[in-house]
């Protein structure tokens, strides 16, 4: 019996490998796919938590390929997300969504405004696909975004995969 009631709940992030990452839970390895794994907890936190925004102290520049449409201004806005045009195709972030408080929210609109200038469908369409690929240094997020899901929901969503010994021997 653990003596901690809540240690069957920690996840450890072993490490990664590019876009991967190895986690232990309990006695069982797994592997997470992180770009899905972040863009599945922000459409959770967005679909759940509170959108009121969140004013930034400085304004944040937004690199962006190229300014998004109106119509993409106000679907920001309504999950609490305000983009400002401060001249030219120069945009700053002024304020996020409070249940992101503790995501890397600034890359993901980044990412999912530079993807959605390729695609012509909403804006919730251009989050569930949104693949932030540097993710170097974020294995704080991650293990956030594991504690905030629960491991059946990743592994329905192909998120997560459990590494036996039979998957690795036929791998090897």
């Amino acid at each position: 019996e653990s003596s901690n009631p809540h240690e069957d709940k920690v996840f450890q992030n072993i490490g990664s490998v590019k876009d991967i990452a190895f986690i232990k839970f309990q006695d069982n390895l797994f592997l997470l796919k992180t770009p899905e794994l972040m863009s599945a907890w922000m459409i959770q936190a967005l679909a759940t938590g509170d959108k009121n925004p969140l004013p930034l102290l400085v304004s944040q520049p937004l690199k962006l390929k190229e300014p998004p449409s109106e119509e993409t201004i106000l679907a920001l806005a309504s999950f609490g997300f305000e983009v400002d045009n401060i001249g030219g195709d120069e945009l700053v972030l002024r304020t996020f969504p409070q249940c992101l408080k503790n995501f890397p929210y600034k890359e993901h609109l980044e990412a999912c405004l530079n993807q959605k200038s390729k695609s012509s469908g909403p804006l919730t369409e251009s989050l569930k696909d949104v693949r932030v690929e540097d993710q170097a240094g974020w294995g704080h997020f991650h293990q956030k975004a594991i504690e905030g899901m629960t491991l059946p929901v990743l592994i329905e969503l192909e998120i997560a995969v459990e590494l036996t010994y039979d998957k690795i021997k036929k791998i090897l």
